[in-house]
């Protein structure tokens, strides 16, 4: 059934190509056992050519026998992405074969004791080289949204507690890089005594005699006493014709940090040459990775020659010291924007960055005309009278930072601006420029800021895949070989949530409080789409059932239609009945309460109307007994 051509096609790839009956030819080749997944010399596997086929059925009989969508040519297409272009209504089926995954075991859904269970065989097709490529082949080929599937959010939920170890071990070793390198740069370029002390100006020419810091502590050895609690370095000869005089020993702290930043750094770059060597496109098309490297090869520059500790470094190294802090603590924001807790404000501050700097090249024509017009109006300012420096002040004063009486300020000896014109185009740059652009630019941050949150949701998932697919190319680097078999195994199993095939399996109680393994929200969305997936498994059953009870095809198609009608406004009936359950049991205590409460109401009536009337009873028996008395006594009067 596998057997291949000169192009390693199989009887499959070949049924494909054919339109002829090729739906009916692909079924009998799937269920001899084909493979589904086999790949042609060129990397096309046969969803790749119904795809390109344009056969939306065929790729839907593919996806629902198993076929993977993230298979990737040889030039790097995956499936997905074929079928995004060629066969969009296919995209359905993804979300269906998701919804498959999800299956309810024995119980009624509402029972305490229901169970569900999670087949995450379609996330995962191959194990062996990660689990983050079907994420990733959705966000490649723009149907991101499918990441907010429950099924999607449950497996990248489990992962991230799974994998995150391995981001708190790169977190560490970059904290701890950025930290020795700060203590170098600050010990060597801000606390060194001879910059303290004055001995170095790197705009001034170098000193050829250089004085020693400090005092004595040792008969034979000059000690430089560094302050700031800094150890004494010794210098057993000073040239003091030689402007790069070398000392034996450099401060102990300050060589113990330098040791452990080469060190940091080495691995800094081996880890940088192994992801450039791994993947060399996308590693040139990061450019978070131009940073890294930046940072490397400032760090190497601003460390050059502290090993024989030149006293005064040179003028060049305060460029590259200068850069590498700027550089390092920007990149040290960025690991820390990967935590997905994080990420949305580093997102907030990379979007909202770039479409300031688009806006100011916009309007940036606009700035250096006023930039160079003052320049021109106002020669007697001294941060207007130079180009570089008016359209640096320029910018400054954009934000509001200005200071009327130094442009304004007159001396009795010479004019220092043009009246009139000079006002003139001062007054349009507060309106236009001050007041108009900025507070368009800030209402241009505002409206990106509010579209970042409402798509929050989706944007932390985007990043977690992302930082998920970045962890998992390390540990399933080809250089990952290196080691030994014993370790290797265990640092890529310990990575994957899914180590077999044989256990692929979740399974999950969404009405049992004691499971915490996932959150509420997440167990009531799989709990949904096993509630659903149940009902329209009872509604095709039902609907099988009564199409074979008939045997006209017209009225069965008609009865269909019917039927189709009566199970929708069955649906809406339960749902209707769900939420009418639900509202009852809200106000239940509220109904009783107010039962309760005219109960006792009425109880306080019917015993006031008894008492009311025995009451009457009472007068009624006193009246009638007066009544017998008169008669009584006037009987006996007649008498009388």
């Amino acid at each position: 059934v596998d057997a291949e051509d000169m192009d390693r096609k199989t009887p499959l790839h070949n049924a494909i190509v054919k339109t002829v009956r090729c739906t009916e030819t692909v079924q009998n080749l799937l269920l001899l056992g084909a493979n589904v997944n086999h790949q042609d010399k060129f990397g096309y596997s046969p969803l790749h050519l119904a795809a390109l086929n344009e056969d939306s059925a065929l790729v839907s009989l593919l996806i629902h026998r198993g076929a993977d969508i993230t298979v990737k040519t040889k030039g790097g297409a995956t499936a997905l992405s074929v079928i995004s272009r060629r066969t969009p209504d296919c995209i359905t089926h993804l979300s269906q074969r998701l919804d498959e995954a999800v299956s309810l075991v024995d119980h009624d859904s509402h029972e305490l004791d229901s169970e569900l269970k999670v087949d995450l065989r379609f996330l995962v097709p191959r194990q062996k080289a990660g689990e983050s490529q079907f994420f990733m082949a959705l966000i490649q080929s723009g149907q991101r949204t499918l990441l907010q599937h429950p099924v999607c959010r449950a497996f990248l939920y489990l992962k991230w507690f799974r994998i995150r170890k391995l981001f708190f071990i790169s977190l560490l070793f970059y904290a701890l890089f950025v930290l020795f390198l700060s203590l170098f740069i600050v010990e060597t370029f801000v606390l060194n005594p001879y910059i303290q002390n004055g001995y170095c100006d790197p705009f001034a020419p170098k000193k050829c005699n250089l004085p020693v810091v400090g005092k004595k502590f040792e008969k034979h050895y000059p000690h430089i006493f560094c302050t700031n609690g800094t150890c004494p370095f010794r210098a057993r000869k000073l040239d003091p014709c030689n402007s790069t005089s070398t000392f034996t020993n450099t401060p102990i702290a300050l060589e113990v940090v330098w040791w452990f930043l080469l060190f940091l750094t080495i691995i800094f770059f081996i880890k940088e040459l192994f992801q450039l060597f791994q993947n060399p496109k996308d590693y040139i098309r990061n450019w978070e990775n131009w940073i890294q490297i930046l940072v490397i090869t400032f760090t190497a520059c601003s460390a050059y020659g502290h090993k024989t500790f030149l006293p005064c470094p040179e003028k060049w190294q305060y460029h590259t010291a200068g850069l590498v802090m700027v550089l390092s603590w920007t990149q040290m924001m960025i690991v820390v924007g990967r935590f997905p807790s994080c990420g949305l404000y580093v997102q907030m501050f990379h979007t909202v960055a770039g479409n300031v700097l688009r806006f100011i090249l916009v309007y940036l024509c606009m700035v250096v005309g006023f930039s160079l017009g003052m320049a021109i109006l106002f020669p007697g300012t001294p941060s207007l009278n130079r180009i570089p420096g008016s359209l640096l002040t320029t910018l400054v004063m954009m934000l509001g930072e200005i200071d009327v009486d130094i442009l304004f300020e007159e001396h009795e000896s010479k004019n220092t601006f043009y009246k009139g014109t000079g006002h003139l185009v001062f007054f349009a740059f507060v309106i236009l420029i001050v007041i108009v652009l900025m507070n368009l630019l800030v209402g241009l941050a505002v409206s990106d800021i509010q579209g970042i949150q409402r798509s929050a949701g989706l944007s932390r998932l985007v990043r977690q895949t992302r930082l998920i697919d970045r962890l998992e190319a390390i540990v399933f680097s080809p250089w990952s070989n290196i080691l030994p078999t014993k370790i290797q195994s265990i640092i890529q199993n310990g990575a994957l949530l899914v180590p077999s095939a044989y256990n692929c399996v979740f399974s999950i109680r969404p009405n049992d409080p004691r499971d915490i393994r996932l959150p509420k929200e997440l167990k009531e969305g799989i709990h949904r789409v096993a509630i659903v997936r149940q009902r329209m498994k009872n509604h095709r059953f039902s609907r099988l059932v009564l199409s074979r009870s008939f045997t006209s095809n017209h009225f069965t198609d008609n009865l269909s239609e019917d039927l189709d009608d009566i199970f929708q406004q069955i649906q809406s009936l339960n749902d209707i009945q769900c939420s009418v359950g639900e509202k009852l049991n809200e106000f239940q205590d509220e109904v009783m309460e107010k039962v309760n409460k005219a109960l006792a109401h009425e109880k306080t009536l019917l015993e006031e109307l008894l008492y009311r009337t025995e009451c009457l009873k009472g007068i009624r028996s006193n009246s009638i007994r007066n009544e017998s008395e008169k008669d009584d006594f006037y009987s006996f009067e007649s008498k009388i």
